[in-house]
């Protein structure tokens, strides 16, 4: 985790294993992260084909989110100073050292894939995610534009 102190956002590095994460993976036949829940007809037309194709790395993202999803208690999305209190998560990136490569989605793609394996799975896990600052006690996820400033 890497924090700026001028937005009070951090960052997430994660640094993965010994393989090509682009390399694709079936869910249920289906190409796309969601496979498992919708067809791939209905996932790739679906909020202007936000949703990932499913590859090893994109699948490690979203476990990725689900380990930030159980840290709500430590943002203050409200917070003025950002000097000494996180706001919420910037970007969230994979690096694979051995590959020489990494991964990077825009959060709007990775927050809607999240959300939607969340719907698929709301007795499983509450998504503690928004993207405004209106909502106390969970965890924004940064815009573009938040990430810019």
């Amino acid at each position: 985790m890497f924090r700026n102190k001028t937005t009070g956002l951090i960052d997430i590095v994660r640094i993965t294993g010994d393989y090509n994460p682009t390399k694709r993976v079936k869910l249920n036949g289906n190409k796309y992260i969601l496979g498992n829940y919708l067809p791939d007809s209905v996932s790739h037309n679906s909020a202007d084909s936000l949703t990932m194709v499913s590859t090893t790395g994109n699948i490690e993202l979203i476990e990725t989110m689900v380990v930030l999803n159980q840290l709500e208690g430590i943002f203050n999305p409200n917070a003025s100073d950002f000097k000494n209190e996180l706001t919420g998560i910037g970007n969230v990136k994979l690096i694979c050292p051995s590959a020489r490569t990494g991964l990077e989605v825009p959060n709007e793609q990775l927050l809607y894939n999240f959300s939607r394996l969340c719907q698929q799975n709301e007795n499983l896990i509450k998504n503690n995610f928004v993207t405004d600052t209106n909502s106390s006690g969970k965890i924004k996820m940064a815009t573009y534009l938040d990430t810019l400033k």
